[in-house]
C-alpha cells in the first residue's frame, strides 16, 4: 500500500510540474511579440505535452 502511494505521489508531482511548465508557457506564448518567439514557445507546449503523454501512458 505505501509502495503504491508512492508511486501517485510522485505522478502527481511530476504531473504538477509540467502542469506549472505549459501554464508559464501559455503565458509566454500571449506575450510574445515575434512570429518566431511565438514558434518558440509553442515547440515548447508540445514538447511539455509528449512528456505528460509519456507520463500518462507510463503510469497507466
Amino acid at each position: 500500500m505505501e509502495t503504491e502511494l508512492g508511486l501517485v505521489t510522485s505522478f502527481l508531482e511530476k504531473l504538477g510540474v509540467y502542469i506549472n511548465h505549459m501554464d508559464f508557457a501559455c503565458d509566454a506564448f500571449e506575450r510574445a511579440e515575434s512570429e518566431s518567439d511565438k514558434q518558440i514557445v509553442s515547440e515548447f507546449m508540445l514538447y511539455i505535452n509528449d512528456e505528460i503523454a509519456k507520463l500518462v501512458r507510463n503510469r497507466a
